[in-house]
C-alpha cells in the first residue's frame, strides 16, 4: 500500500478503534471499479474534495491554489463510476464558520462539465454549501491557510465547552454516526479518495460498523473482546482483540488553541463551534456541541491528505447491537 495512502487511512477514527483491522480495506485503485474523473482544464487543483450526495451520484470540489486571497472553485456531480453527470444548475452558498455573518449566495458559472466562480478567501474556516436544482446539498468544509496558532491560550468559554462535550459523550448509552472522509488529494484517483463509515454504538463496548470506499465494503461487530468483520457478502472472520470504547473522549482534553466559532442549528438543535488543534493526529478539529445538550453534533477535521466530516444522531436512543450468527 502506498505510504500516503496508508498514512490517511490509519487516522481514520473507527480505524483507530478497531485496533487496524480494517488496513485490510484497499484505499488505492481497484482492479475493477470507478474509473478517474476528468480534471479540470486549468491544471491540477490544490484542493479535491469528493463527498456523497445521494446513493448515486457524488459532489465533486476542486478549489485551486487553495490558499487564502482569489481561487477557483469548480463543482462538478459525479455517477457511481465517478463520470461526469450533466445538471441544468447547481447553487453555491459559502459563510465562515468562525463568524456570525449570514450565508452568500455566489453565482457559478457553466464550465460544462462542471461550474465555476471565483472566490476571494480570507484565512480561517469556511463552509461551501453545493446543491443542484431541487436539491439535496453537500456542504464542504475548508481550512485556508492557517488557522491561528496551535499553541495559542486557550479561550476558556471554549474550553468549558469542550470538556462539557467529552464528559457527556462519555455519559451516552447509545449513538449512530455517519463519516465521509476525503482525502483532498487527486489520489487514488483524480477524484480524490473517499471512505464512508456508518456507525452505531452502545455503552460500555458495542460497536457496529459498515464501511465503504471505491469498489469495496466492509462490515464489523465488536462486542467486548470479540469482533468479527467481513468483505462485501463473504463469510464472517472472527478473533479475540481489545475491547474498546467508543465514547471515551478523554484523549481530547489535550487539545491546544481552543477556541470559539459560529452559532448554528443542527438537526433542530442549536449548536456552538470550537475549534481546537489535536497534537497527537496533527489535526484541526472543528465541533458543533449543542448549547442545551452538550451533545456532539457535528464533527470536521482537517489534516494534511485528510478531511473528515461527521454527523452524530440518536443521541441516547434504543440500540441493540450483537455479534452475527456464525
Amino acid at each position: 500500500m502506498p505510504k500516503q495512502v496508508l498514512r490517511w487511512a490509519l487516522l481514520v477514527p473507527w480505524l483507530l478503534l478497531v485496533g487496524g483491522a480494517l488496513l485490510l480495506l484497499r484505499l488505492g485503485q481497484p482492479a475493477t471499479g470507478p474509473t478517474p474523473a476528468p480534471s479540470g482544464p486549468s491544471g491540477p487543483p490544490t484542493e479535491v474534495l469528493r463527498y456523497r450526495l445521494d446513493p448515486d451520484r457524488f459532489i465533486l470540489l476542486e478549489m485551486s491554489p487553495g490558499t487564502p486571497g482569489q481561487n477557483t472553485i469548480r463543482a462538478t456531480i459525479l455517477d457511481r463510476t465517478l463520470r461526469p453527470v450533466a445538471a441544468d444548475s447547481l447553487s453555491l452558498r459559502l459563510w465562515r464558520l468562525d463568524r456570525d455573518d449570514p450565508p452568500a449566495d455566489v453565482p457559478l458559472t457553466p464550465s460544462p462539465p462542471a461550474f465555476e466562480a471565483r472566490l476571494d478567501l480570507e484565512p480561517g474556516w469556511w463552509a461551501l454549501e453545493v446543491s443542484p436544482k431541487g436539491g439535496p446539498a453537500q456542504t464542504f468544509y475548508l481550512l485556508v491557510g492557517s488557522a491561528g496558532a496551535a499553541d495559542a491560550v486557550p479561550d476558556q468559554k471554549a474550553f468549558d465547552l469542550l470538556n462539557r462535550a467529552i464528559d457527556t459523550f462519555g455519559r451516552l448509552s447509545a449513538v449512530r454516526w455517519e463519516e465521509q472522509l476525503t482525502s483532498g488529494l487527486p489520489y487514488p484517483t483524480q477524484a480524490g479518495g473517499w471512505v464512508v463509515t456508518e456507525g452505531e454504538a452502545r455503552a460500555p463496548d458495542r460497536l457496529h460498523l459498515r464501511v465503504a470506499t471505491d469498489g469495496s465494503r466492509r462490515e464489523v461487530y465488536q462486542v467486548g473482546g470479540r469482533r468479527c468483520d467481513r468483505e462485501g457478502n463473504g463469510p464472517w472472520q472472527c478473533a479475540d482483540v481489545p475491547p474498546a470504547n467508543f465514547f471515551d473522549r478523554s484523549g481530547f482534553r489535550a487539545a491546544a488553541g481552543v477556541r470559539l466559532g459560529r452559532q448554528e442549528t443542527v438537526a433542530g438543535d442549536p449548536a456552538r463551534i470550537i475549534f481546537f488543534y489535536y497534537p497527537p493526529a496533527e489535526a484541526w478539529y472543528a465541533w458543533w456541541v449543542g448549547e442545551q445538550t452538550g451533545y456532539l453534533l457535528q464533527e470536521v477535521m482537517v489534516a494534511p491528505g485528510h478531511i473528515m466530516a461527521t454527523r452524530y444522531f440518536d443521541h441516547n436512543a434504543p440500540l441493540t447491537i450483537s455479534l452475527p450468527a456464525g
